[in-house]
């Protein structure tokens, strides 16, 4: 009886087993399929972001990149070069965006990148993606952009492109999103392979963006860089040039904002502007207008102050006083004058050591 009991325990154990074995996700690596990549030029001993897309590999894996000599895994060179975890659930790439280094070690030429989600690509169950093939560049490019606020010019230099070579900007995307996201602008570069330009910032919400530089005409047609800029605030104001009585009415745009930001409260050099509340759009813009609670009596520049989301914003020279009680001032002129011939105008009431123009429908005839 105890003999049976125990074979009967024995056998139960052993299915068991077995169902555990069925039911239990397979432990080897999966990776199949073809992976696109772009860029497909890369510069040895330097970080290149990378976008991936297809392949399938293992639910929510860490998808790991090797370059190889050859089309299979024999040709593999050392380590991966890159890697890339899926979301939970996920099992193919998608605008995929991570970096690579290609080893400093290896010669420019051709060569193939290879992905599995195995980290070790000699076992023996290792799997890997259709070979893509890739050129690894003798040069190493660069770019650096000086600049912060929407709808400003930005000063751009790059050095180690091609001679003679067509460099394009771009913005790229988060996570999910093609490399060459926003086309920017284009810059064509010098005998010595560097060239030094300016484009407009466009409107975006304030934060810190990556901008690929990619060559798209010479011998290293492909190759890309990358660096980052950062978005600050910038405000103007309409219009510009103001008297500063009581009741002047301004429009304050502003630009480079956090998304969505809560925009309570604006001030020239202390003076209130009564504005309503407003708030920032998804690319840090909004418009506003709203009228001087006092009057400004001195004449000169002026900054504006915004409050916004607990904190402010002051854009220096944002507001010109000229004029500040236009009702007081005059001037005397004779009546009749005669081309070629001299005349004595007077002003009165004017800011002392300023310039005054004088014109005669349109034509500017001196200042005093």
């Amino acid at each position: 009886m105890n003999i049976k009991r125990g074979l009967t325990i024995a056998i139960s154990l052993i299915m068991l087993v077995s169902v555990l074995l069925v039911i239990s996700p397979a432990s080897s690596a999966t990776a199949s399929g073809s992976v696109s990549y772009t860029p497909t030029v890369f510069s040895a001993g330097v970080q290149t972001l990378t976008v991936a897309s297809g392949g399938t590999f293992g639910s929510g894996s860490t998808v790991y990149f090797y370059i190889s000599t050859t089309t299979s895994s024999a040709g593999i060179i050392g380590s991966y070069v890159g890697s890339y975890t899926l979301a939970g659930g996920t099992t193919t790439l998608s605008n995929s965006h991570f970096k690579i280094t290609i080893p400093s070690s290896i010669a420019p030429g051709s060569y193939y990148l290879l992905a599995s989600d195995s980290s070790s690509p000699t076992s023996s169950s290792a799997q890997f993606t259709s070979p893509a093939l890739i050129t690894v560049s003798s040069l190493s490019p660069i770019f650096s952009i000086s600049g912060t606020q929407p709808t400003q010019p930005a000063l751009v230099t790059g050095s180690g492109w091609d001679p003679y070579a067509t460099v394009n900007l771009y913005l790229t995307g988060i996570d999910g999103t093609p490399l060459f996201n926003t086309y920017i602008s284009s810059f064509t570069s010098g005998s010595s392979g560097s060239f030094t330009g300016t484009f407009t910032i466009p409107s975006m919400a304030s934060g810190t963006y990556t901008i690929i530089a990619e060559e798209t005409s010479g011998t290293n047609t492909g190759i890309t860089a990358d660096s980052t800029m950062t978005i600050t605030p910038y405000l103007s104001v309409s219009p510009y040039d103001i008297n500063g009585a009581a009741g002047t009415t301004l429009t304050i745009t502003g630009y480079g904002f956090p998304a969505g930001a809560k925009v309570t409260g604006a001030n020239v050099n202390g003076v209130t502007i009564t504005i309503p509340a407003t708030t920032a759009s998804s690319n840090g813009y909004f418009s506003t207008s709203g009228a001087l609670k006092s009057s400004i009596t001195t004449p000169g520049s002026y900054s504006i102050t915004v409050s916004y989301n607990s904190t402010s914003y002051t854009q220096q020279n944002a507001v010109f006083v000229s004029i500040p009680n236009p009702t007081d001032l005059g001037f005397i002129f004779p009546s009749t004058v005669y081309p070629t011939s001299p005349y004595t105008a007077t002003v009165y009431d004017f800011p002392a050591s300023i310039t005054v123009t004088i014109f005669l429908r349109g034509i500017e005839l001196g200042n005093i």
